[in-house]
C-alpha cells in the first residue's frame, strides 16, 4: 500500500471511531435519563411518572405522563425538567429534543366516569318510563 492509501484508511477509521463514540455519548445519556429522570420527578415533584422516549436520528422525544393533580400543582414543570435535562446529560442537547407532559389516565377516574354515564343513563330510561 502506498502512503496515501494508508493515510485514507486512517482517516477512515478515525472518523468511524469518533462518530461512534458520539453516538455511544448520547445512547448512555438517553440510558441515564430513562433511569435517572423519573426519580427526579418523584422526589420533585411527589409522582413517579410513567416515561415513554423516542429516538430517530437527530430528535428526541420524551413524554412523561402524570397525573392533573400534579400538572395543575407545577406550572413550570416542563421548564424545570428542560433544565434538569440540560444540567446533567448536556449530550442530548445536540439531538432536537422535545419534553411533553401528559395526564395520566387512571384506571380509578375511568370507573368514576362509567359509573357517572351509568347515572345518567339510568335517569333518563326512569325518566322515559314516567
Amino acid at each position: 500500500m502506498k502512503l496515501r492509501e494508508k493515510m485514507l484508511v486512517a482517516i477512515g477509521i478515525t472518523a468511524f471511531a469518533y462518530i461512534t463514540h458520539k453516538f455511544a455519548k448520547v445512547i448512555f445519556a438517553v440510558k441515564g435519563i430513562s433511569e435517572n429522570l423519573p426519580e427526579y420527578v418523584k422526589n420533585s415533584f411527589g409522582e413517579k411518572p410513567k416515561l415513554t422516549m423516542q429516538i430517530v436520528f437527530n430528535k428526541c422525544d420524551i413524554i412523561l405522563d402524570l397525573k392533573k393533580k400534579t400538572i395543575e400543582k407545577n406550572k413550570d414543570l416542563e421548564e424545570q425538567i428542560n433544565e434538569y435535562i440540560e444540567h446533567f446529560y448536556p449530550e442530548i442537547l445536540k439531538l432536537k429534543l422535545k419534553v411533553e407532559i401528559r395526564e395520566r389516565i387512571e384506571i380509578d377516574d375511568l370507573e368514576e366516569e362509567n359509573l357517572a354515564e351509568d347515572q345518567v343513563t339510568e335517569d333518563l330510561e326512569e325518566s322515559e318510563e314516567k
